[in-house]
């Protein structure tokens, strides 16, 4: 409920005259119980159609673990697994989101994958669709799936292509099954946001939800081209909303929710080129009403204290900070660029302006780290607390979130092993010994679901197997630690033999062939491996809006945006 992506999407479906969305979600245990005991199909929670009757469902793939929720969705549902499985009477199957940009895994479950922005594509997916289904050729599904090709960009279709493997289980080619395939699936992008739908009537549920706000997307992707991120490769260019469209879109959904709080949302939200005067203005606008600015995401540094102080005027909650790691020489392999001096500074001017709860996020499993670098977020941990305690003495309170990390695809990182995680378990257990203390709590998470994450961040199409099994075993909700089963998962492994410390483990070859290298997410291949290499070297790259183009392959994309580097934020 609270995805800003599915609330477009189901926005803009509904406003044709065509066309009607409805939602559905992975049910709880009790009611996917009761829904099986009684033979009742899976449905809709807005008409109670069920789930087989629809001719299109959508899923959106925001975290690799959830596969198994979409194989148990489609099970309630009362339609077959396998995309092969599945005839022209059966409902259309596509998703989208970024772990899409990897699809291999769920290859052989998704009939269509999206890739990019879904505002303008979802279009044209209904209009191909709808002129498909009215004719006597409705039976043709291959005539459909081709018709959709004719989309051009942002849409992959896995049974139009089959993969080889070499004896060492590394991907040998895709071979097209048919002509009209591309090699490479270039993503969609929406190139003028002002002109894009959004949604200003959301529904507003009737009971408490993850981010119980109105959440307004001031710009989409990101420059500052941290190695371990892959959203900010991704999401590339960066295109953002005027101001004007801003506080229209802002005043309308005020109007129609009656929400208490604004989220200017992006992946850096204080890179937005007008960002002071788009807070001031908000916050003085509706500060009367009580109604609250939030910005998710801030650098490290004093003019992102200024703007959590003008937003916090109304409500004073916590300040989180993302140093990632406690070195500079870390900082510069993975190009973070925040020194510790910079992080001091800004919370001793939190500390004197009244702020008492501070969270910062930090990242271990890095390329080159050694255990001095561990220490060194150590010193920090231990430095930010004390500056707290003499502040605010017991009111001190320090949240800190250590995470490892997954290397993603389409980032520099992406021919990087994941650390094992034994290491991973002795760093961040001698972190939270040395630390210790009343006002410093420390959260990590299972090293097996870290495990799980790399492998189908980085699987191929092979792991369908797998993944069906461990759902034939029972496992959903696999994030969820009440419902994790790590030993269903590795019979599964075992069954189909393959290891996860394949996709994990294992450092990838410059010119090996990834498996998700039919996705062309517009930043090219050299740029990533010069990136990689420059980490290895330690050192950093500019961001391309404060320096110059850095080259990353989308220079004319950023044409037809708008955009271009050396702009000021």
């Amino acid at each position: 409920m609270s995805h800003l992506g599915l609330k477009i999407l189901y926005d803009i479906i509904n406003r044709r005259d065509d066309s009607w969305a409805e939602r559905v979600y992975a049910p709880a245990a009790d009611l996917e119980n009761y829904l099986r005991n009684e033979g009742i199909t899976l449905f809709s929670l807005e008409s109670f159609r069920p789930l087989d009757e629809f001719d299109i469902i959508g899923f959106s793939l925001q975290y690799e673990l959830s596969y198994t929720n979409v194989l148990n969705i489609l099970n309630l549902g009362k339609i077959p697994l396998r995309a092969s499985d599945r005839d022209s009477a059966r409902p259309l199957i596509i998703a989208g989101g970024p772990t899409a940009f990897n699809p291999e895994p769920l290859a052989e479950f998704i009939d269509l994958f999206v890739i990019g922005d879904g505002e303008e594509i979802i279009n044209e997916i209904i209009d191909v669709y709808k002129e498909w289904s009215t004719k006597k050729e409705r039976n043709g599904k291959q005539k459909l799936f081709k018709k959709l090709l004719q989309i051009n960009t942002g849409i992959y279709i896995p049974s139009f292509y089959q993969v080889e493997y070499h004896m060492s289980g590394k991907v040998k080619s895709y071979q097209k099954t048919v002509p009209e395939a591309p090699l490479r699936i270039k993503k969609g992008i929406v190139k003028n946001l002002d002109q894009a739908p959004f949604p200003i009537m959301p529904i507003v549920p009737n009971i408490d939800i993850i981010h119980n706000r109105i959440t307004l997307e001031i710009f989409r992707g990101c420059t500052r081209g941290c190695r371990f991120c892959q959203a900010g490769i991704i999401y590339r260019p960066v295109r953002e909303r005027s101001v004007d469209c801003l506080l229209e879109l802002a005043e309308k959904s005020i109007r129609q929710t009656g929400y208490e709080e604004i989220s200017l949302s992006s992946l850096s939200s204080s890179d937005y080129s007008h960002i002071d005067e788009i807070t001031k203005i908000l916050v003085d606008r509706y500060q009367k009403k009580g109604v609250g600015i939030s910005l998710p995401s801030l650098r490290i540094d004093s003019f992102s204290l200024f703007l959590a102080e003008q937003t916090q005027r109304v409500r004073k909650t916590g300040l989180t900070f993302a140093p990632e790691v406690g070195s500079e020489r870390m900082s510069k392999i993975i190009n973070k660029n925040v020194n510790a001096q910079d992080l001091y500074k800004t919370v001793q001017n939190a500390l004197e302006m009244g702020w008492r709860r501070m969270k910062l996020y930090f990242m271990i499993g890095l390329p080159c780290e050694t255990w001095d670098d561990i220490e060194d977020i150590v010193k920090l941990i231990k430095k930010v607390e004390i500056m707290g305690r003499e502040r605010a003495g017991k009111k001190f309170s320090l949240n800190i979130s250590i995470n490892a990390l997954v290397p993603k695809p389409h980032t520099p990182f992406q021919w990087v092993a994941q650390e094992k995680e034994d290491q991973l378990l002795k760093k961040f257990n001698h972190i939270v010994k040395a630390v210790r203390s009343r006002n410093v709590s420390c959260r990590f998470p299972d090293t097996r679901l870290l495990l799980l994450e790399a492998v189908f961040s980085r699987g191929d199409r092979r792991l369908g197997d797998v993944i069906e099994e461990a759902f034939r075993k029972g496992c959903k909700f696999d994030s969820w630690q009440d419902y994790f089963n790590f030993e269903s998962w590795q019979e599964s492994f075992q069954k189909h033999n393959l290891t996860m410390s394949f996709y994990a483990h294992r450092e990838r070859e410059k010119d090996e062939i990834m498996p998700w290298d039919l996705i062309d997410c517009g930043v090219e291949r050299q740029y990533l491996w010069r990136e990689w290499e420059k980490a290895l070297q330690g050192i950093s790259t500019d961001d391309c809006r404060l320096i110059k183009c850095q080259g990353c392959g989308l220079e004319s994309v950023c044409a037809d945006t708008g955009f271009s580097g050396n702009e000021k934020i």
